[in-house]
């Protein structure tokens, strides 16, 4: 089987889940529903504060640009990166936009919340 068949719908589904679960634990958020539909409301729910609603936004953006990588890389070069290869992706990624460019004004408690996601 090509690889790029393996994202298919189902596949893709599965692996888009595998992405969200890696995520949230890494935040932290405990979530029954973790349909994408509405994701945003429900993660949103556990940040206290504009820079960890602010975070938690670039985290989601970040996580649907990733599968959307991932699936092309399964089209284009015939490889499928791992969920957790993504996930640390997603990580440095927004710890980089995090401390970049919002480091003036962030309060310090905001600052330990983040702390405490990179220990």
């Amino acid at each position: 089987m090509m690889p790029w068949k393996l994202l298919n719908t189902c596949s893709l589904n599965n692996y888009s889940q595998k992405c969200l679960e890696g995520t949230l634990e890494w935040l932290k958020i405990k979530l029954q529903n973790k349909e994408l539909q509405g994701i945003w409301k429900r993660m949103a729910r556990y940040a206290v504060g504009r820079i960890s609603r602010g975070l938690i936004w670039e985290v989601i953006a970040a996580l649907i640009y990733h599968i959307w990588h991932a699936r092309n890389e399964a089209l284009w070069k015939h490889a499928v990166p791992r969920p957790r290869v993504e996930i640390k992706k997603i990580q440095e990624e927004c710890k980089y936009r995090c401390f970049t460019f919002i480091q003036r004004r962030i309060s310090c408690k905001d600052r330990q919340w983040i702390g405490r996601l990179y220990t």
